[in-house]
């Protein structure tokens, strides 16, 4: 909740609701304020549960990890004073591919590395990727629902680990 801080502590929140909160003394402001966020986590549940129209830049989970389509943040549909007769621009969110395709080859070295040794340190980082990728196979399969490649944001830093671990592997000891 620390990262919601400057919410919190401003009146110009998405559903802050300040002028009501403020008006009945400091106990009514800080129930409204929770009631308030707490209303707004359940917008953003709602909006992603029940988000299943197709979508031109959605991907499946299992593209993900080769990043296979990406996100695009910005894309105009009138690209006028161009200089030329036909001009696009985008932005693209995708990821650093030596990071990515680096990550998918230290994750299966890390798979190895696990059954052949059972170090917890493998475990722990598989275990976490597994975690935060996994459960979104359900979801694509289950509901079909609308996902994009920035749900994997959470996983990159177990891809930096995995790929920290695999270098270590390849360094040997010191």
């Amino acid at each position: 909740m620390a990262s919601w801080t400057g919410w919190f502590a401003s009146a110009y929140g998405y559903g802050r609701n300040w002028a009501q909160a403020t008006s009945s003394g400091w106990g009514y402001w800080v129930f409204s304020s929770l009631r308030s966020w707490l209303d707004y986590q359940v917008q953003v549940l709602s909006f992603h549960t029940g988000l299943s129209d197709p979508h031109d830049y959605q991907s499946w989970p299992w593209q993900w990890p080769l990043l296979i389509r990406p996100v695009a943040f910005y894309y105009p549909t009138d690209s006028k004073g161009c200089g030329a007769a036909r001009c696009s621009e985008a932005v693209l969110g995708v990821g650093t591919p030596v990071i990515w395709y680096g990550a998918v080859i230290a994750l299966i070295a890390l798979i190895a590395w696990y059954v052949a040794t059972r170090d917890w340190r493998a475990g722990a980082v598989l275990l976490a990727y597994a975690v935060g990728w996994l459960p979104w196979f359900y979801y694509a399969i289950a509901d079909h629902r609308t996902m994009f490649l920035f749900y994997v944001a959470p996983m990159l830093p177990f891809m930096i680990l995995a790929l920290t671990l695999a270098a270590g592997l390849l360094i040997g000891p010191a």
